[in-house]
């Protein structure tokens, strides 16, 4: 029976109703001002003194958990030592190579005692290293440098690695560590993560044509639901958020002996994240594990200084190791150097745009490349232009800005014999892999892409780079906690990242368009938080104060409140109110393994309840990723139809999703979806 101040369905009905008036409800507000309890439901035991909305500002309260973890790696190197300071006899002594070396090796054997027996390490090598020595690619710039790297990573807890974009090592080091292991009858288990599916996939592929391997074999990749591994895989490559997933299940890495991060320069949640778990296992659970980072551009000092290793009581930063040399010279230009194109804009650090200038200069600039060229090349063919045209990729921070770019060089496009290729994850995937394709004789590529080009998708005969120096960040808003994509400056390590996208094959040209490089962003940290709950170590401020970059306490705050109106965190921590902490609920279990923002999954937890799972699953997961519904270039108003009418007049995106989703899986669907012009970036499966 509802009481007096409830709300019941007969108020949320009269409430949507156009023809009835909402009746005024009374209810009493809580003790704890919206926190969720009632005074009469405070146990004897609950303690609301300590209630209390901060704890200091920004990251004041990051000292006191990096002293306690500096003073519990001190305890735990004096625990090994005897009275008067020398080693204890349990303590091995790292003053020689070879001791070093042995001490290495042992956890790799144990490893292999408990995980593959020697027989099988030695089946699967037979199986799959058909030769002794398999020749490495003596043009890429990281083959000479092959045993000095295998020896750092044999030796040290910690490598870290900085190359130059095509320096091959991605593909390579891993090979070099597998081969080494094969060499030694080693078992291991190397687990290379990568920021998008794409790449992760692609480079899988590239290492298996590489080796002859099959996919899935020796080699593969797990991205998402898609898994290409087998019981044979030793080297797999992932997105960051499925080893972040793999780890926290487990609560270790023992599962693998190497574990390579690369791209770290991007630094997204995932990716920041998975370093503080990674970090937090090499020096609890998993001190065996070798952790190798990778990327062209970062600052390789703070994360030498943030890996740093215990040597005879004292920290020590990781080693770094820089792969010299670069494929062949790009020459850096800027803004201001391009004032005979035209008028140069004033850019406002506080205001990130593409002012109409900057989209005359570049296409005044793209013009000039047929004079530069001519000269290199002295000679021209029939109509002034060179035989050998260099391909041009610009990078754009979103699909308005493509399109802007793209309908001014629109203007010259067959004049001046301009292949103009969209390159955005919302485009269709045959548009997508025209960018690998060679053009016309005679015409120029020119790409017109976002980030996505930056690390993800390697296009080998790029000569120019374009670079307005500004991306799409998503961004978390403060007053109503919701976050939406926004457009920013990109770091100067996204800068240096997109500079090396050129030359690779010629000598390259890079253009800025921005006098400077701003930097960097913040997210939404309800996923982070529940993860880490789920690994169960300590409070969250706690775990986050030990991150790279620690996040503000406002919005560690921030984040657990939200966890507890959506009942994935108690009101209570240990018996005690905390805004920093709360009990991980059933409902906040479920939330951490699912992949969603924390309000998507509670839809699908409600759909479950009222009987409406399936619809809701449909819904969520519509809204979590890219939309289904692709945007061919130059056809926006025709997808909009096509979207708006599978709304069915109730200009619902929830609604269409679902409509064109079951459409989708009817018998002959692929007409039905032709006749309404739906189009599906990709398959359902």
């Amino acid at each position: 029976m509802a009481g007096s101040g409830d709300i019941t369905l007969d108020h949320i009905n009269d409430f949507f109703s156009l023809n009835k008036k909402p009746k005024p409800i009374h209810i009493a507000p809580t003790a704890t001002g919206g926190q969720g309890l009632q005074v009469s439901e405070l146990s004897s035991g609950l303690n609301l003194s300590n209630l209390r909305l901060s704890e200091g500002k920004g990251t004041d309260y990051v000292k006191k958990f990096q002293e306690e973890e500096d003073r519990m790696l001190s305890q735990s190197w004096h625990r090994y030592q005897t009275e008067d300071g020398t080693p204890s006899a349990n303590t091995v002594s790292l003053s020689q190579l070879s001791q070093v070396e042995e001490l290495s090796t042992i956890a790799g054997d144990v490893a292999a005692i408990n995980h593959l027996h020697n027989e099988e390490a030695s089946r699967l090598y037979a199986t799959y290293m058909h030769s002794s020595c398999h020749n490495y690619n003596k043009e890429l710039v990281i083959t000479p440098y092959r045993d000095k790297l295998v020896e750092l990573i044999d030796i040290h807890q910690v490598v870290i690695i900085q190359g130059n974009t095509g320096c091959g090592k991605t593909t390579q080091v891993p090979q070099y560590i597998l081969d080494h292991c094969a060499e030694k009858g080693r078992h291991c288990n190397i687990v290379v993560t990568q920021p998008r599916k794409i790449a992760a996939t692609s480079i899988a592929r590239r290492v298996c044509q590489e080796r002859n391997w099959k996919l899935g074999s020796i080699c593969g990749y797990q991205v998402s639901m898609d898994s290409q591994t087998s019981d044979d895989t030793r080297l797999c490559y992932v997105t960051t958020g499925v080893l972040l997933q793999k780890l926290i299940h487990s609560r270790n890495m023992n599962m693998y002996t190497h574990v390579i991060i690369d791209e770290v320069h991007e630094r997204d949640q995932d990716t920041d994240f998975a370093l503080l778990v990674v970090r937090k296992f090499l020096r609890t659970t998993s001190k065996a594990v070798k952790v190798i980072l990778m990327s062209a551009t970062f600052d390789t000092d703070m994360f030498a200084s943030y890996f740093s290793i215990l040597v005879c009581g004292k920290l020590e930063p990781a080693p770094v190791f820089t792969v010299p040399g670069k494929l062949k010279a790009v020459t850096e230009f800027y803004l201001d150097e391009l004032r005979t194109l035209g008028t140069v804009p004033k850019l406002d650090p506080s205001n990130p745009l593409i002012p109409e200038e900057s989209y005359h200069i570049v296409f005044q600039l793209i013009r000039a490349f047929d004079r530069i060229e001519a000269q290199e090349q002295q000679a021209v063919q029939d109509g002034g232009l060179p035989f050998r045209r260099g391909a041009v990729l610009i990078f754009l921070p979103g699909y308005f800005e493509i399109g802007e770019m793209e309908e001014k060089l629109r203007e010259e496009m067959h004049a001046r014999k301009w292949w103009i290729l969209p390159l955005h994850s919302s485009v269709t995937v045959d548009e997508q892999t025209q960018v690998f394709r060679p053009p016309q004789k005679g015409y120029r590529k020119i790409i017109l892409s976002t980030n996505i080009a930056e690390s993800s998708i390697t296009v080998p005969d790029i000569k120019y780079v374009i670079d307005f120096c500004l991306t799409k960040t998503l961004y978390c808003d403060r007053d109503t906690n919701y976050s939406c994509l926004m457009l920013d400056w990109a770091s100067k390590a996204s800068c240096r990242q997109r500079s090396g996208r050129a030359g690779r094959v010629l000598e390259g040209r890079v253009y800025r368009m921005v006098p400077y490089s701003p930097e960097m962003k913040r997210c939404p940290l309800e996923q982070v938080v529940l993860m880490a709950k789920k690994l169960g170590m300590e409070e969250p401020k706690a775990v986050l104060a030990l991150a790279l970059e620690p996040p503000n306490l406002e919005d560690i705050e921030r984040a657990i409140l939200v966890l507890k109106e959506v009942n994935a965190l108690s009101t209570v921590s240990e018996g005690r109110i905390s805004p920093h902490d709360g009990d991980l609920t059933f409902i906040g279990s479920v939330m951490a393994l699912l992949p969603l923002d924390v309000r998507l999954s509670r839809l699908i937890m409600l759909g479950h309840v009222f009987g409406c799972l399936r619809e809701c699953i449909i819904i969520a997961a519509s809204l979590h990723l890219k939309s289904f519904f692709s945007k061919p270039f130059g056809k926006l108003l025709e997808a909009y139809k096509s979207r708006l009418a599978w709304a069915d007049g109730s200009f619902s995106d929830c609604l269409a999703f679902l409509k064109a989703y079951n459409v989708s899986i009817m018998p002959g669907s692929i007409h039905s979806c032709i006749n309404y012009q739906l189009y599906f970036k990709y398959p359902f499966k």
